[in-house]
């Protein structure tokens, strides 16, 4: 269950291809940018971890909900916790940022691809953004904020997201096989054994997280399944009919 939280930390990667259409060569750049995005994110807890473990000890963080307010202040003294408070509003407005640019795109392709409300796939006249779509993510955000804990709304979504990642990786295994002519700009490095591998690792996860907390797993699994039923009646919609005239 620890994974669950330092997966979080991490699952701004997948962000990043949601606007791949809106990339100059994505085939270079975004592999490039998930690439060194990564790097430099590992980097940056590890050191602060370390520095964590060389200040306050591994005994001294067991049990502390605060531990990097408890570190600054033993660094930089009493303002250390104001300090730390103030970074984190920095870093959640980052992270909303990326949300907000990213997550709209989800709901614009859908309805461009009439597996959602063609409302949805308007762009503003103006700010040429997905304007429909941002308002409806505003107001799901707000709804799913005030459904639960912070807790347990990040279980939901690493949960959920890795039954999408094992299956994203799946797919490149079977595309490989069924289609091996299509075009493949970027190709996965120590194909097959890095996308099993995967599979393997999001499998172990999702099934620890059944069992180690079974209610949030199931509620989440509950949201994912609530849009297969969805997607069967705007695909059957969207299908053109076949008139016969007698």
């Amino acid at each position: 269950m620890a994974l669950i939280a330092v997966l979080w930390c991490y699952d701004g990667w997948v962000d990043v291809t949601l606007v791949g259409g809106e990339v100059k060569q994505p085939e270079r750049n975004l592999p490039r940018a998930l690439l060194l995005s990564m790097l430099i994110i590992t980097a940056l807890y590890t050191a602060l971890n370390l520095a964590y473990i060389a200040v306050l000890s591994v005994a001294g963080m067991a049990g502390r909900p605060l531990v990097a307010a408890d570190f600054a202040t033993r660094v930089l003294g009493p303002l250390g916790a104001s300090f730390v408070a103030f970074l984190v509003m920095v870093s959640c407005l980052g992270a909303t940022n990326g949300f907000v640019l990213t997550g709209p795109r989800v709901y614009y392709a859908m309805a461009h691809t009439h597996l959602f409300f063609d409302t949805l796939a308007r762009v503003h006249p103006r700010f040429h953004t997905p304007h429909y779509a941002l308002l409806v993510q505003a107001v799901w955000s707000c709804l799913l904020v005030l459904s639960g804990t912070y807790e347990q709304l990040f279980t939901y979504v690493v949960f959920a997201g890795w039954v999408f990642y094992a299956l994203a990786a799946v797919a490149v295994i079977v595309l490989r096989r069924r289609h091996p002519e299509l075009p493949r700009p970027y190709l996965c490095w120590g194909y097959p054994v890095v996308p099993i591998v995967f599979v393997v690792f999001a499998v172990g996860l999702i099934t620890n997280t059944f069992i180690s907390d079974p209610r949030d797993s199931l509620i989440g699994t509950v949201l994912v399944l609530s849009g297969v039923p969805a997607y069967w009646l705007f695909r059957r919609h969207s299908q053109p009919r076949l008139r016969v005239r007698i």
